[in-house]
């Protein structure tokens, strides 16, 4: 039989921790809740006089310790109240999810804990909120969460990783996530991890710990959905195990549980059965609790300002207290900003100064903490010309790195935070924030989302400040569009560049735009593909038809600059030529011939022949060619006049007249003439009224001047020309 223990088996750290806290105190003491969830452990601390109470009301004496799951901020102030003497062995990792909720529950934001309500880690977490959190541990439970609040979200150290996963995946997609922290300790993942791989491997494993302790239930759950499962409390429950000297045992163990009886276990089963091999992992120091004692170890952190107190000062540099066991020191390159002369007697004993701590182990003391208020005080000093250049409409940061929900940037001594809504139009997603870093945006200064003050924008050194890029983009596009209209008026000729072909016309970019030349723009010709028309990447010139503001749309044309197919058949065959084309249409008062592609002309019913013609269809049928002449053009109309008989020659016989019809038509025309003059009177002479009674010579017809006069016989003579 072949034993596998899990490396990462027995106590956490944290349990550790506050179980050799408990028996380091003289005489015993009291804890606040069963110090662990493991019987075997009670029993044996409380031999040492070590017990638990449940509330604050059942304490009587002795040192009250508080267990690593910790209380609420309330707990801690009736003990205060009460004047009990106390012990805080809160493990470090749940502390600082205590310091998480705390700080963004005074910011206004809604707290979420994903964990067991019922579990004492995560009363005591609800405790740093006013108990006003929201817990969920399944994902039915989201459905509880107001979606219209902003949250912070935290998680018990204890809770099922694969678990945690998809319910925080559901809640990003449901709320407005500002603070999103995976607070499940390190070890629980490496005890999840190592219990499902060992699951897989192993024909049996044996879960060493209590029913009541919550990450025991847990690994229990992992390894029994892969294999045959059993949870040991005590010896006596190996008996129970069927296993057989050629199975695969694995040993997993909760964090409450101690060394001791993991090895009793592996104990029992060696001697019990005969063992091949047993493969036996000491607890070894991990990752987490290396962390864990190198954030015991300093609470300065490199490049983190600080207000230290100036013990004294010397031409070297200012000695400060930074509140740390080590003292700290700025030498004096480090003091003044640019341009500034360091003088000692400028810094006396006491006088606080802002300083940011650097690491600076070549100056020589490693007992010192080097700090700089150098590079603080420039920023102050530029205080006034980087809030004047904040104040413009645009100015222009380079992005330092990628945070949650945004991207950060410095300009002199402000942070500028750009929210991932306010990068370009559109959201961008964490995952392409990274792909902004190092590059430079131009930005304009914005209120967040809390900000509800009036006036302009509050700028103050060491203040984040919301800034957006789109607001710039957006207006800009705004005035280029509106630019772009004032460009197209109706009737306007265009150049514009062919981008891309569709089945109903081309698209041409005009000054920034996408146009659309419509196929039916695009020629005279029926049926025409825009492909046969334009290329690709060519410019030519359009002639606007529409614009339509509101549909943003603009149509072109492009044959309506060309000559038409008309003109151009006018031109090949004007007035007076002759074409020949087949009959494609036959009517009542004509036929149409075709001349060119799409171009026909009509031939009138009269112009087929000299001869009397009531039907074409008499004379021609559809198909048959003809040869005719153009003698009318109407290219505006596109309408071509045709005649079939203007190309015929017609023979016309001689006249012959005989003198007798010659006479007789002399005399109808004489008698014609005649009949005339028959009522015709000779024009009387007008006389003076001194005369009217002077008698007019019957024999004169017509005189003038007395000088000449004519009969009407000499008229009627001259007339028939005898």
């Amino acid at each position: 039989m072949e034993i596998i223990v899990s490396k990462n088996s027995g106590f956490c750290v944290g349990v550790k921790a506050a179980i050799e806290k408990a028996k380091s105190i003289p005489g015993g003491c009291v804890t606040l809740g069963k110090l662990i969830h493991n019987e075997f452990v009670i029993s044996n601390l409380e031999k040492i006089r070590i017990k638990s109470i449940e509330t604050l009301d059942d304490y009587t004496s002795g040192v009250l310790l508080i267990r690593s799951h910790g209380v609420g901020q309330d707990v801690y102030k009736e003990i205060e109240k009460r004047g009990i003497k106390y012990i805080d062995a809160t493990c470090p990792f749940v502390k600082k999810i205590h310091e998480i909720v705390e700080e963004n529950y005074k910011k206004g934001l809604h707290i979420i804990i994903i964990g067991n309500k019922n579990h004492p880690e995560v009363i005591g977490i609800n405790g740093w909120c006013n108990y006003t959190a929201t817990i969920i541990n399944s994902e039915e439970e989201i459905l509880s969460i107001d979606p219209k609040l902003d949250y912070c979200v935290v998680c018990q150290t204890t809770f099922d990783e694969n678990k945690y996963n998809n319910i925080i995946n559901l809640i990003k997609n449901r709320v407005n996530l500002v603070v999103n922290k995976k607070t499940i300790c390190y070890t629980t993942s490496c005890r999840q991890k190592e219990a499902l791989e060992l699951s897989l491997k192993c024909d049996i494993v044996l879960v060493i710990g209590s029913k009541t302790s919550s990450n025991t239930l847990k690994l229990f759950d992992i390894c029994a959905k892969n294999c045959e499962t059993y949870l040991i409390e005590n010896l006596t429950d190996l008996d129970s195990v069927g296993y057989k000297e050629k199975n695969i045992v694995g040993i997993v163990a909760g964090a409450s549980t101690p060394k001791e009886l993991i090895e009793e276990v592996q104990k029992h089963m060696s001697e019990s059965q005969v063992t091949k091999n047993v493969v036996v992992e000491d607890v070894k120091k991990t990752e987490f609790e290396k962390a864990m004692e190198e954030m015991k170890q300093s609470k300065i952190s490199i490049g983190r300002t600080y207000n230290v107190k100036v013990l004294s000062a010397s031409e070297d540099g200012i000695l400060v207290n930074c509140d740390q066991p080590k003292e700290g020191f700025i030498p004096a390159s480090e003091v003044e900003a640019d341009g500034d002369i360091y003088d000692q007697k400028n810094y006396n004993e006491g006088d606080s100064i802002r300083a940011k701590h650097i690491n600076r182990p070549e100056q020589g003391d490693s007992n010192l903490l080097y700090f700089s208020s150098k590079v603080i005080k420039q920023a102050d000093k530029d205080y006034k010309e980087y809030a004047e250049k904040l104040r413009q409409p645009v100015f222009e940061a380079k992005i330092e790195k990628a945070v949650k929900m945004g991207l950060m940037a410095k300009v002199g001594p402000y942070e500028v935070f750009v929210p991932s809504s306010q990068i370009k139009r559109g959201f961008v997603k964490e995952a392409d924030l990274e792909k902004y870093v190092g590059k430079t945006l131009r930005l304009r200064l914005i209120k967040s989302n809390k900000d509800n003050s009036e006036g302009e924008i509050e700028i103050k050194p060491r203040k984040a400040l919301y800034a957006s890029a789109r607001v710039i983009i957006e207006e800009e596009a705004e005035a280029a569009e509106k630019a772009m209209w004032e460009f197209f008026d109706n009737n306007q000729v265009v150049t514009g560049k062919v981008v891309k072909f569709t089945e109903f016309g081309a698209f041409v970019k005009v000054n920034g735009m996408e146009c659309l030349a419509h196929k039916s723009n695009l020629s005279y010709k029926r049926d025409v593909k825009p492909e046969d028309v334009l290329e690709i990447g060519k410019s030519y010139e359009f002639l606007v038809l529409e614009i339509n503001k509101e549909k943003k749309q603009v149509s072109l044309g492009y044959k309506q600059l060309q000559k038409s197919i008309y003109e151009q058949t006018a031109e090949k065959f004007p007035v007076g030529s002759t074409i020949t084309g087949k009959v494609k249409t036959i009517t009542k008062f004509g036929m149409y011939v075709g001349i060119e592609e799409d171009v026909d002309g009509l031939v009138p019913v009269a112009e087929i022949s000299h001869k009397f013609i009531k039907d074409p269809a008499d004379v021609y049928k559809v198909g048959d060619e003809v040869t005719a002449q153009v003698i009318k053009i109407d290219t505006a109309k596109g309408k071509f006049t045709l005649s079939i008989k203007a190309l015929e020659t017609v023979e016309e016989a001689p006249v012959e007249i005989t003198e007798t019809d010659y006479k007789a038509s002399s005399e109808k025309r004489v008698a014609k003439n005649l009949k005339k003059f028959e009522n015709v009177e000779a024009p009387k002479k007008k006389t003076s009224k001194k005369k009217e009674e002077v008698e007019e010579e019957p024999t004169q017809a017509y005189s003038t001047n007395n000088s000449t006069s004519i009969s009407v016989g000499d008229l009627l003579k001259n007339l028939i020309g005898e």
